[in-house]
């Protein structure tokens, strides 16, 4: 029996996320009424239109000559290509600004086996404030002993004079460290656990759920102290000792740190070992759980990833990218991670993309080469190695 063009097995299409590619609520919830549905932003399901009454499947408003069925099919990924629907890819798809979190004085200093004198960090946060990134995370209240790299963070940030528009941020690990931070005066804190277990046990020495309850009262108090919180989820994609994590533990992690009252969660490729379609699925099925304005991918570019993983992420919506000045960085406790996505490889994508920022590569490129003059050694992003002849001033 068909109904509009269409049998009942196609009008009772099921009604959730079918292996992270798209949200097809509903895609054909009946042939009586006009239905059209937006899935998911994922490269398999940008800009579908379902219409009903007529049965006219249209890309991107343009009709597509394809059966529903076969059109379901491909969504569905029971059928391998669909001719004419490359534009479901389009440039229209990718979003119009990005916002950059600078992480290099924190993340990426952590790293160093050279520990950075603090009047020469504080000018180094001052020239990425100065290219235009607003949202810089430059320092840690772990306890010096295990991030000897950060133990100047309380005097670091009485050196970071208020600037309107800009806002600094320091990781915290327990009550003790949030009590530090508020003797700081910083104003926006973050706290960080693991999709693996393992890897939270080798990394802060206590379990997901132990960290969880760890960071319940953290959390509410600076709350209460009108302080900001972000999230952090490590290894959301490869463990280096679990392997593979599935989607659905790096949601629940995610949903958990959300119900303590954490404003944006951060999603860490922390071996770098992520591929687009890894993002394209723990990617799609965390977007049909949460808002993407709440959702930040930060990337290692220790397989040559990073930027690839970051336009994946911007075909489904995401806007919001960690990155580190020069490809500063990497994890102590992740076996073979090597730096952050680099501040410029990033704005360089970016930028020829059309995609508004706010944010200087020549300035984030000068912020970068005096970090490194002072390492004393050349950092890894490949627009910092290819410019380097070119004057930054």
């Amino acid at each position: 029996m068909t109904e509009h063009g269409m049998n009942v097995g196609q009008r009772e299409i099921c009604s959730s996320v079918v292996d992270g590619r798209a949200d097809l609520r509903p895609v054909i919830r009946s042939g009586i009424r006009p239905v059209e549905h937006v899935p998911i932003l994922q490269s398999r399901a940008i800009g579908l239109r379902c219409q009903i009454p007529g049965a006219v499947i249209t890309f991107n408003g343009k009709p597509a000559m394809h059966s529903i069925d076969r059109v379901l099919r491909w969504v569905f990924g029971h059928e391998s290509s669909l001719p004419g629907t490359a534009t479901m890819m389009s440039m229209g798809t990718i979003p119009k600004s990005v916002r950059i979190v600078e992480v290099g004085p924190r993340d990426g200093l952590q790293n160093e086996a050279t520990i950075i004198p603090t009047d020469r960090k504080a000018e180094f946060v001052r020239m990425l404030a100065a290219a235009g990134l607003i949202d810089i995370e430059v320092a840690s209240f772990v306890h010096p002993k295990w991030v000897p790299q950060l133990a100047d963070s309380a005097q670091l940030i009485s050196l970071l004079q208020p600037v309107p528009g800009i806002r600094y941020s320091a990781l915290v690990p327990n009550m003790k460290g949030l009590e530090r931070a508020l003797e700081s005066g910083i104003r926006r804190i973050a706290v960080f656990t693991a999709a693996s277990e393992t890897f939270n046990r080798k990394n802060i020495n206590m379990g997901v759920d132990e960290s969880i309850e760890v960071f319940r009262p953290v959390v509410e108090r600076a709350l209460k102290q009108g302080m900001s919180v972000r999230g952090y989820v490590s290894t959301c994609f490869v463990c280096p000792y679990e392997g593979p994590i599935a989607k659905e533990r790096v949601s629940e992690v995610a949903q958990r740190l959300f119900a303590l009252g954490v404003d944006e969660v951060s999603i860490g490729d922390t071996i770098g070992a992520a591929t687009p379609k890894d993002v394209e699925m723990t990617g799609g099925y965390l977007l049909a759980r949460f808002p993407v304005e709440k959702l930040a991918m930060h990337f290692h570019d220790t397989y040559g990833m990073a930027v690839a993983n970051v336009y994946q992420s911007l075909q489904m919506g995401f806007t919001i990218f960690d990155s580190s000045a020069g490809g500063l960085g990497g994890c102590p406790y992740a076996p073979g991670a090597s730096g952050n996505l680099a501040t410029e490889d990033l704005l360089y994508l970016l930028d020829r993309l059309g995609i508004h920022t706010g944010v200087s590569l020549q300035l984030v490129r000068r912020a970068s080469r005096f970090i490194a003059s002072e390492l004393a050694r050349e950092l890894p992003s490949r627009v910092l190695q290819t410019t380097a002849g070119e004057k930054t001033s």
